[in-house]
């Protein structure tokens, strides 16, 4: 099986491990592969690193 998530599944899933979006995730890693663009992943980097997200992960 092949995947997709949007961006912000991405993002929500990286912020909360318990999050809906965070299951999703890992059940696609365990039961699939997970298909992204070169675009989808460098907006996640570029979202991550705006100043409101830095209390809740590490650059």
């Amino acid at each position: 099986m092949r995947l997709v998530f949007d961006s912000n599944v991405l993002i929500s899933a990286t912020l909360s491990s318990n999050s809906i979006s965070a299951q999703c995730l890992n059940w696609g890693k365990n039961n699939g592969v997970i298909l992204y663009s070169e675009e989808t992943f460098n907006e996640l980097l570029l979202v991550l690193q705006r100043p409101k997200f830095s209390k809740y992960i590490a650059p």
